[in-house]
């Protein structure tokens, strides 16, 4: 009788174990393909992303300042911010008052908001601030802010990345538009240029995607502005160069392309050449940043062990080597801390009390087996992990 129950475990305990292999392995089919399509992008423009690195870097807009005078305290406490899906009430901000009152105005105008520079009350909004920005190196959002007093308060994994406010930064778009329509109004452009220009600096320091995708909007913004004074006569064409476009979109193409060669579909040479090479330039720091973001979340899946798992450790052993040597040149704040954890679902469920009610359904003790942690783990990245910005390479710069 105990030789047929003995048998009987032993048999289910291979049938389980055969289930729970064959989940993870129907995984690993599943994502087979955009894996290899993602490996094959990278290593096939590597020479056009390190050429977009290079020539972007010779531009010191892009570039790391030597200085460190942080616009941090400056700006932090001065502005509206926004957690999760809240609207942020821009009239609440020192630097942002006003601004919601003009928002059917910019809507009705399109593309032809300096047509309308005249129309504006220019003393409803607070736009001094921006001659004081000259004074400053970067942004930093991530201290002396309310992301700082999140992670002081919560220094953990699901309560910080689930819960990091950010500043309202379309709000800075629409105080670029405004700051040169005053400048047209008032015929002093070159003013209204380099404030805006040295806006967009600001926000292309913050190390944060939303943040540099505002400052390249700004930067058009900035095209626009002078096209239009030149056409009117407001400004000689001497007095001020705008960026070479073909710069700024190899910029955005860095942007973007950093976190897909971040992810964990990349191989760890073609990773290390493409993000730890001596072009230094500031796009690459918030696609960093993405990147480690989602390589964080699946990383108590991915990362543990046991025999016939999928082994995931030589992926971030390579990817703990890039963060290392990014030091270099990005901050990475409390970014870097929480890539350094210990991986430990166990932590994350203890914490689910920090995590929107959405995640914590998904967040079962069923991600404690192995092999069903591999299985969700790899869908993780490949639902986050997009090829297009490298697609954008197969393509000649418009």
């Amino acid at each position: 009788m105990w030789v047929l129950l003995i048998k009987i475990s032993f048999g289910l305990g291979v049938a389980t174990l055969g289930t729970l292999v064959g989940l993870q392995e129907y995984a690993a089919a599943k994502i087979k393909q955009d894996q290899e399509r993602i490996r094959v992008l990278a290593a096939m423009h590597l020479k056009d992303f390190l050429n977009d690195q290079k020539i972007v870097g010779e531009n010191s807009f892009f570039v790391r300042s030597e200085h460190a005078r942080d616009a941090g305290p400056f700006l932090n406490a001065r502005i509206p911010w926004v957690e999760g899906n809240s609207a942020p009430d821009r009239n609440k901000g020192e630097f942002t008052k006003g601004l919601s009152d003009v928002e059917s105005s910019f809507k009705s105008w399109k593309d032809m908001w300096l047509e309308h520079a005249g129309e504006l009350n220019y003393s409803r909004f607070n736009l001094a601030w921006m001659g004081q920005l000259e004074s400053f190196d970067y942004w930093e959002i991530e201290k002396n802010s309310p992301a700082a007093d999140l992670f002081s308060k919560n220094p953990s994994i699901p309560g910080y990345l689930y819960g990091h406010p950010l500043p309202d930064f379309i709000s800075f778009e629409r105080l670029a538009k405004i700051r040169l329509m005053k400048g047209v109004a008032e015929k002093q452009v070159l003013a209204a240029l380099r404030e805006t220009r040295q806006l967009a600096k600001m926000l292309y320091t913050t190390e944060h995607l939303p943040g540099l995708i505002v400052a390249h909007a700004i930067l058009g913004l900035e095209r626009r502005a002078y096209e239009y004074a030149l056409q009117q006569h407001l400004l000689k064409q001497s007095e001020w160069e705008v960026l070479p476009e073909s710069t700024c979109k190899r910029a955005n193409r860095i942007l973007l392309a950093s976190a897909t060669y971040f992810s964990l579909f990349t191989e760890p040479d073609i990773l290390r050449t493409a993000l730890t090479n001596e072009h230094k330039n500031l796009g690459v720091c918030a696609g960093l940043r993405e990147g480690m973001t989602i390589a964080i979340m699946a990383r108590p899946l991915l990362e543990p062990h046991v025999p016939l798992e999928r082994d995931f450790r030589v992926q971030y052993r390579s990817r703990d080597e890039v963060v290392t040597k990014a030091s270099t040149l990005c901050r990475l704040t409390n970014i870097r801390a929480l890539w350094g954890e210990k991986p430990s679902i166990a932590r994350w469920i203890a914490q689910e009390d920090n995590v929107p009610e959405n995640i914590q359904n998904e967040m079962g003790g069923y991600k404690l087996m192995p092999f069903v942690r591999k299985a969700i783990g790899m869908i993780v990245i490949q639902a986050a992990t997009s090829e297009k910005p490298l697609q954008r390479y197969e393509k000649p710069l418009e």
